[in-house]
Protein backbone atom coordinates (compact mmCIF):
# COMPACT_ATOMS: atom_id res chain seq x y z
CA UNK A 1 0.00 0.00 0.00
CA UNK A 2 1.49 3.46 -0.69
CA UNK A 3 0.26 6.01 1.84
CA UNK A 4 0.24 9.98 0.84
CA UNK A 5 2.00 11.72 3.98
CA UNK A 6 1.95 14.89 2.69
CA UNK A 7 0.53 16.85 -0.58
CA UNK A 8 2.25 20.40 -1.08
CA UNK A 9 1.46 22.36 -4.47
CA UNK A 10 1.90 25.26 -6.09
CA UNK A 11 5.59 25.59 -5.37
CA UNK A 12 7.74 28.00 -6.79
CA UNK A 13 10.13 27.21 -9.83
CA UNK A 14 13.02 28.96 -8.15
CA UNK A 15 12.45 27.11 -5.26
CA UNK A 16 15.81 24.60 -4.86
CA UNK A 17 14.22 22.56 -2.08
CA UNK A 18 12.18 22.33 1.14
CA UNK A 19 14.41 22.01 4.73
CA UNK A 20 13.71 19.01 6.85
CA UNK A 21 10.84 19.67 9.41
CA UNK A 22 9.55 22.46 7.35
CA UNK A 23 6.68 24.10 9.09
CA UNK A 24 3.68 24.78 6.69
CA UNK A 25 4.36 29.16 7.63
CA UNK A 26 7.26 28.62 6.36
CA UNK A 27 6.69 27.64 2.83
CA UNK A 28 7.68 29.55 -0.19
CA UNK A 29 4.44 32.27 -0.24
CA UNK A 30 1.38 30.75 -2.41
CA UNK A 31 2.31 26.92 -1.98
CA UNK A 32 -0.81 24.76 -1.20
CA UNK A 33 -1.10 22.14 1.03
CA UNK A 34 -3.19 18.74 0.78
CA UNK A 35 -4.70 16.66 3.18
CA UNK A 36 -2.87 13.26 3.54
CA UNK A 37 -4.53 10.11 2.83
CA UNK A 38 -6.39 10.42 6.80
CA UNK A 39 -8.91 12.59 4.27
CA UNK A 40 -7.65 12.29 0.41
CA UNK A 41 -7.52 15.22 -1.99
CA UNK A 42 -4.82 13.67 -3.93
CA UNK A 43 -7.00 12.94 -6.39
CA UNK A 44 -8.61 15.91 -6.93
CA UNK A 45 -5.74 17.98 -7.34
CA UNK A 46 -4.27 15.81 -9.55
CA UNK A 47 -6.89 16.00 -12.11
CA UNK A 48 -6.90 20.10 -11.44
CA UNK A 49 -3.11 20.30 -12.22
CA UNK A 50 -3.15 18.16 -15.50
CA UNK A 51 -1.40 20.12 -17.75
CA UNK A 52 -0.16 22.66 -15.31
CA UNK A 53 3.19 20.49 -13.67
CA UNK A 54 6.66 21.65 -14.60
CA UNK A 55 8.01 18.87 -12.49
CA UNK A 56 7.38 16.57 -10.06
CA UNK A 57 8.92 14.56 -7.75
CA UNK A 58 8.25 11.63 -5.55
CA UNK A 59 10.07 10.42 -1.77
CA UNK A 60 9.34 6.76 -1.56
CA UNK A 61 10.12 5.51 2.39
CA UNK A 62 9.59 2.17 4.53
CA UNK A 63 7.76 1.88 7.73
CA UNK A 64 8.14 -0.99 10.18
CA UNK A 65 6.30 -1.26 13.44
CA UNK A 66 8.55 -1.98 16.18
CA UNK A 67 8.04 -4.31 18.59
Amino acid sequence: MTWVHWVVYNLPATAGGLSEGVAFEDLPAETGVGLNDWQPTKAQLETAIQGHVLARAELMGTYQKQR
